[in-house]
């Protein structure tokens, strides 16, 4: 992540490039999910799902060759509504997309880092009744959520191999997995959080295991979850009360409770070793607050931006530093340097060139060994 720091904000002035973009279609044309690929600024890759239903990529280093609004190097068409979310899975060179047309897409994109490459739509998924909220893309299996509050898991090929059913209400939000436990974690607009198992290809079952969230003790809707190593689990309501579930334990522990994030909040755990680790969340009003999970009294927190936290996005560097990526309006990004005890910011400058709504970082093998 050296290389990529180093361009991103000048070490001197703390201030981040921001980059303006071509392709959007229309005044009205805005992005509802992205994704960052690469780990050095001279291979970065953004991937964005637009409202006029492409996907753009862009390449962001040429705009310091010739100093002009980066352009896009591609766009894929397919879908016949709006993009809400991507996964990109760089071992097989495979991105899946979800959207509002009640359907998932699997495209064939090799190494998106490299430009010009070729695109192929290997895979056009139809199971889901309304439109798809969720898709994550893990090593054998794609799984997708959506608003008719079933959660599906496919194969790359795009057989349904598994059909998870149980939440009621308007839809599934939030989903979490781990292949190598086969956990898929899902949260509801019906305040609820459901574990499921992955099983042998083909099998019809539904192998799901009650949390038993929703209580009189634990008062709110759930809002977001996420998982925290291989046995814990992390949830927020619209309480702004921050939960752990321990899966071996088999119970709910509450961490804290902020009434700053009560109406909106995101929550993303950091990667680190099992049975530690942090977690963050942010709000509507530019707030982002880091928590230990073992110590949550410990939690600090800052005000990044005037306006809404869109996404946030962790990346380790080295064994005692990580890299928290937060966005904001109009475009703007912060990058929080986190280190024992310790929350550094770097903040752009106030005007931002477009308003993208998801972002992530990719992080190869390479980056995580440097």
């Amino acid at each position: 992540m050296d290389a990529l720091e180093d361009y991103v904000w000048p070490r001197a002035t703390s201030e981040l490039i921001l980059l303006p973009v071509t392709g959007l279609e229309c005044v009205g044309d805005r992005l509802l999910a992205a994704c960052l690929i690469g780990d050095a600024w001279k291979e970065l890759t953004i991937v964005a799902g637009a409202v006029s239903n492409q996907l753009l990529v862009w390449y962001p280093a040429t705009a310091l060759a010739d100093n002009k609004p980066v352009a896009p190097d591609r766009r894929i068409s397919g879908h016949v509504g709006i993009i809400f979310s991507m996964s990109y899975l760089e071992s097989k060179g495979l991105l899946a997309t979800a959207s509002e047309d009640r359907s998932v897409r699997i495209w064939k994109v090799g190494d998106l880092r490299v430009p010009g490459g070729r695109v192929q739509n290997i895979g056009h998924c139809f199971g889901h009744s309304a439109r798809v909220w969720q898709v994550k893309l893990l090593e054998n299996y794609l799984i997708s959520a959506g608003e008719d509050c079933v959660c599906l898991v496919w194969s790359h090929e795009g057989e349904i191999l598994q059909a998870f059913r149980g939440h009621q209400g308007r839809g599934i939000r939030a989903i979490a997995a781990h292949e190598r436990q086969a956990w898929v974690i899902t949260g509801g607009d019906d305040s609820g959080i459901r574990l499921w198992h992955l099983v042998g290809r083909g099998y019809r079952g539904l192998g799901v295991s009650a949390l038993c969230f929703k209580s009189r003790s634990r008062p709110g809707t759930l809002k977001a979850v996420t998982l925290a190593g291989s046995w814990r689990l992390l949830a927020v309501t619209d309480t702004g009360a921050l939960y752990l579930y321990d899966v071996e334990v088999k119970c709910w522990e509450q961490l804290l409770e902020d009434k700053h994030f009560q109406s909106y909040c995101l929550l993303e755990a950091a990667p680190g070793p099992e049975g530690f680790g942090l977690c963050a969340m942010a709000n509507g009003e530019g707030r982002v607050k880091v928590v230990p999970i073992n110590t949550p009294t410990a939690a600090v927190d800052q005000t990044l931006f005037p306006g809404k936290v869109h996404s946030l996005s962790w990346a380790l560097r080295g064994y005692e530093e990580l890299l928290l990526l937060a966005s904001g309006p109009g475009g703007v990004t912060s990058w929080c340097v986190v280190t024992a005890g310790a929350l550094c910011c770097y903040s752009p400058p106030d005007q931002g060139v477009m308003e993208p709504t998801t972002s992530c970082l990719y992080e190869t093998a390479s980056s995580s060994q440097s």
